[in-house]
């Protein structure tokens, strides 16, 4: 992984995963939504 992507998953994790995170497959499922939406979304905007 580049370190980009590095920075951006730790910055995101540290803004959207609380420490107080339930761990269930339902809950790990929509971060991985959110996560990769918000991926897709921040590549769109630096490829313009």
């Amino acid at each position: 992984m580049s370190t980009r992507g590095i920075n951006f998953l730790h910055r995101w994790i540290q803004n959207n995963v609380p420490e107080t995170a339930k761990v269930d497959v339902v809950s790990i499922s929509e971060l991985t939504h959110k996560l990769v939406s918000d991926a897709k979304a921040g590549s769109s905007v630096r490829s313009r």
